[in-house]
């Protein structure tokens, strides 16, 4: 018997959806490493500048200066409160009332006045009336709801004429070999976490998430694993039926993880007018970092801003093959 198996005839577990099973129980979905948000930007480091052409890519992709945005799923507030200096207005949408508090707290302590958040019921409709927005972004996030196909056509709804989405996606090609199955491990106080297990099923495009809240410390559990940190080949039945006293609560939650040729038919079928799947800023950003020397290089991010915009208005508008499950802007 496999170790799926095991869990769903032992451990029973309780149908449930991301936000409830992950995301509300996270301080920071993002480990307090965000920069600009968490962290100052460091012209010095590479990450930093890729992490601006990431914002400056849904910037340049959506056309969304001075204009109204939506970020469906903003989790710790990126990019949305990186973006809100731009824009006429940014709303975040979650369906966790744990990640909107923090994207609330976070807009308050960098004092952005033009974003604001909200939490909606992932199987209710998008809770703002037609062509309310002049772009959406979503990072990581559609894929995250029961329903992705039926959120494109709700985002296609509250869309004006003209207007943009721009999505990046947790493709499951890079998953394949070993890394199908994973394991997390989740601290969630001194003598509690929760683990994490994943079933992907790469040709239908599914992801089978596991969610186990045990009362026992990371630390200790993974010495009972014999690891220092946490493996899916580390674990058996047998080691699940030795933890099985110290188990509280366990969750599952099946997920759809369309490759960029099912969204851009989907995106098709719901009415966008326009889909194209083009290269990213990031990339573009880290090129014209690993081109200028040192002393070259400039430091403030207003200044590194400048010279990459130009890197990135060319990579969001430069086509890229569908099979690297590229990000996505759609026009309705």
């Amino acid at each position: 018997m496999n170790i799926f198996n095991w869990i769903e005839q032992h451990l029973k577990p309780e149908p449930s959806t991301t936000d409830a099973m992950i995301y509300d129980d996270m301080e920071s979905q993002s480990d307090c490493s965000l920069i600009g948000i968490y962290r100052p930007f460091d012209g010095t480091k590479r990450s930093h500048w890729s992490e601006r052409g990431s914002v400056l890519d849904f910037l340049c992709a959506t056309g969304g200066e001075g204009r109204r945005l939506l970020d469906f799923g903003p989790g710790d507030g990126w990019p949305s409160l990186l973006l809100a200096p731009y824009a006429l207005e940014v709303v975040g949408l979650d369906s966790s009332r744990k990640r909107v508090q923090v994207c609330r707290t976070n807009a308050q302590r960098m004092g952005i006045n033009n974003a604001w958040f909200q939490r909606y019921r992932t199987a209710d409709p998008i809770p703002f009336p037609a062509e309310s927005f002049d772009g959406v972004i979503a990072a990581s996030s559609i894929e995250q709801t029961p329903d992705p196909k039926e959120i494109l056509a709700e985002i296609h709804r509250i869309l004006r004429p003209g207007g943009r989405l721009r999505i990046f996606y947790e493709g499951l090609a890079g998953y394949r070999g070993e890394s199908e199955r994973d394991l997390a491990i989740l601290e969630q106080g001194r003598a509690a976490c929760k683990m994490l297990l994943y079933d992907r099923d790469i040709a239908r495009e599914r992801v089978i998430q596991y969610a186990i809240d045990l009362q026992v410390s990371k630390s200790d559990l993974l010495e009972r694993l014999g690891t220092d940190r946490p493996e899916y080949s580390n674990l058996t039945v047998e080691i699940l039926q030795r933890i099985e006293p110290m188990i509280e609560r366990t969750r599952v939650v099946e997920t759809i993880h369309p490759s960029g040729q099912t969204w851009v038919r989907w995106l098709g079928q719901v009415g966008f007018r326009s889909v194209r799947p083009t290269h990213d800023g990031s990339r573009g950003a880290v090129v014209m970092y690993d081109r200028l020397t040192g002393p070259n290089r400039p430091m403030d991010v207003g200044d590194v801003d400048d010279m990459i915009r130009p890197a990135v208005e060319l990579a969001v508008n430069l086509e890229c093959p569908l099979h690297r499950d590229p990000r996505i802007t759609a026009t309705k």
